[in-house]
């Protein structure tokens, strides 16, 4: 009894023909045409846009890496293009101590700078920012 409903509801189905969308004509064809055309040129400026937002960032990271090269080096740090020359940590302490004893010899009323100070109160140099 199932196959012989099935089989009404397969033939039915068969002899259905699926539905065709109208064809298009010409106008319709090239306003469509127009329409993609818009929209790649919409497009086109988007990615022109975002190609000179991202070489004028790049630019300005570029400069602001070279001042801070700058001013690691006016501190007397040697900074190659792979980044600074490794040093022991001792040197570093040694380094560290002999400015503050050349500053404390110069200037017995400077105080080394605390330790955890607050930032941007002084550069590298423990010159005012």
């Amino acid at each position: 009894m199932l196959s012989r409903l099935t089989a009404h509801v397969t033939g039915f189905l068969k002899s259905r023909r699926p539905l065709s969308l109208p064809e298009k004509g010409v106008p319709e064809l090239l306003a469509a045409l127009a329409e993609v055309r818009a929209r790649k040129a919409q497009l086109d400026r988007q990615e022109r846009d975002l190609i000179a937002a991202t070489q004028a960032r790049l630019l300005q990271h570029r400069e602001e890496l070279e001042a801070l090269r700058k001013k690691v080096h006016d501190c007397g740090i040697a900074v190659g293009e792979d980044g600074p020359a490794p040093a022991a940590p001792s040197t570093i302490a040694a380094v560290i101590a002999a400015a503050a004893q050349e500053r404390a010899e110069n200037d017995p009323s400077a105080a080394p700078p605390a330790v955890g100070s607050a930032p941007g109160s002084a550069d590298c140099c423990g010159q005012p920012a």
